[in-house]
């Protein structure tokens, strides 16, 4: 069967080689583009297991962005393996004086530098990328989208990559390098989309086997929001608790804990974490520090649910507790966010022998107590109902007016964690706004600009505390 026409070498003026010297530049083409794909494939995979964070989380791609991103690297792999190809086919020993000897260096050299330059100044981005967003930055994919913001740069790369291929090549045809060109990118663009169906490492078992513990990944969590975001984690936290639902559980009518990356029964917690400790106790003298967990709550977990999970920490000796919070109206997925916690104390129930009991509250020390309720219908200030849009206002009022103030806080325990969590948010931001109203006023200055003597004027101007009552459980806290 004949060549078509734009395949005639004839018409192509394409160097006179024999078969076997064609054939074998294909074959080392191919190949090359092979595993530059296969080599892309798997640190694409590898940076994806780097990013895994504290939380279990992981960089996980749609099955559109994996498709795009293998069309890229399958293009590029094509690419520089056609570039080895017409460097193969062009680098033969020089004839002195004959009329194209510099012209087929050129193409040569260019084919060289092109595969070397490329690979060396992707590499180094590539390297870049990893440090920054697998390293240094946990969970910085949240924040940046290649796929759906920049897409148009791995277009350009590619673009870019194939015409600079054709650079000098294009002078071997002497102006009739269309048809050449136009079946290169036929060539190209075939190889590549069959490359691109190539799944080198399964990246759906590479997910499970990174979420298999990823309690985001297995069940409902979704955190309520504090006032400024609370605070970056400044200490490490012994045990993680975690209180979610089902993801069947679409009416949230059955909160369950997850305690080491397994559901268990709220009753036995207390126990577990005792076993843990037992074999790594830090003592301080004849007294064992007690340990610290962090509790990541679901927002729309009931109070009463909650209670029952934090008498069961206070049995286990856990004074220091921390709740994950997201800033209001977070930009971010929530995962992004694992980092930020809001500290908390929980005061014993009972004295344990090894172990003081916290400072009570001395009511004595305030100027005033005033009643507060929280119930499902909205905040109730000295009997008084209040609207959202009022709360911060009227807490400013107290705060401001009694100075030293003690808060006797009655919860529903059908109440949602949010609603508990909203409201020592309004709260914090109350109190805050009067102490840099006071500190602008007094001072001149911001709080944070303040003196450690200023600071200590400054908390004892504005001190508050709420003591919280619910049916099952009773214990004061400190702020």
């Amino acid at each position: 069967m004949p060549l078509p026409d734009f395949l005639r070498p004839s018409l192509l003026s394409f160097p006179k080689y024999g078969r076997g010297r064609i054939l074998a530049g294909i074959s080392m083409g191919l190949a090359f583009a092979l595993a530059i794909y296969s080599f892309a494939y798997v640190m694409r995979e590898g940076c994806r297991v780097m990013s895994v964070t504290e939380e279990n989380d992981l960089w996980v791609f749609t099955t559109e962005e994996v498709d795009f991103y293998n069309l890229f690297f399958a293009f590029v792999a094509v690419i520089l393996g056609q570039s080895l190809c017409f460097n193969y086919w062009f680098d033969r020993p020089a004839r002195m004086f004959r009329r194209t000897r510099s012209r087929r260096q050129s193409i040569v050299n260019d084919q060289r530098v092109l595969n070397w330059y490329f690979l060396s100044w992707f590499s180094k981005l590539a390297f870049a990328f990893v440090i920054f967003f697998g390293w240094t930055f946990p969970g910085g994919y949240h924040t940046i989208n290649f796929y759906e913001d920049y897409r148009f740069l791995f277009v350009l790369i590619v673009l870019v990559l194939f015409l600079q291929s054709w650079n000098t090549l294009r002078l071997r045809f002497k102006g009739k390098s269309t048809r050449p060109l136009l079946l290169s990118v036929l060539v190209t663009a075939s190889l590549s989309f069959a490359l691109s169906k190539v799944h080198v490492v399964d990246h759906e078992a590479v997910n499970r086997s990174m979420l298999r513990h990823s309690v985001r990944y297995n069940y409902q969590l979704e955190l309520p929001p504090f006032f400024e975001g609370g605070e970056e984690a400044a200490f490490s936290y012994d045990h993680w608790v975690y209180i979610v639902f089902e993801k069947e559980d679409t009416s949230y009518s059955h909160p369950l804990v997850v305690f080491e990356n397994e559901p268990l029964n709220v009753l036995y917690l207390s126990d577990s974490i005792r076993k843990i400790d037992e074999s790594d106790l830090i003592w301080i003298g004849d007294r064992t520090i007690p340990p610290k967990v962090r509790l990541s709550i679901h927002k729309k977990a009931p109070m009463g649910f909650v209670n029952s999970v934090r008498k069961e920490l206070a049995q286990a000796r856990v004074q220091n507790i921390a709740y994950s919070v997201v800033p209001p109206g977070a930009e971010y997925d929530q995962a992004y966010y694992f980092n930020l916690l809001w500290p908390h104390n929980i005061l014993f129930l009972n004295r344990l022998p090894d172990i003081p009991p916290p400072p009570a509250v001395d009511p004595a020390i305030f100027t005033d107590t005033i009643p507060l309720k929280l119930k499902n219908d909205g905040v109730y200030l000295e009997g008084n109902r209040l609207a959202q849009n009022d709360l911060n206002q009227a807490l400013k009022n107290v705060i401001r007016e009694n100075g030293k103030t003690l808060f006797d806080l009655y919860i529903q325990e059908s109440l949602h964690f949010e609603q508990y969590l909203g409201l020592w948010s309004a709260m914090e931001r109350a109190t805050q706004e009067l102490k840099a109203q006071y500190a602008l006023l007094t001072f001149g200055k911001l709080p944070g600009q303040l003196t450690w003597q200023q600071q200590n004027e400054l908390q004892a101007k504005y001190l508050y505390s709420i003591r919280e009552t619910q049916q099952k459980m009773k214990e004061p806290h400190h702020r």
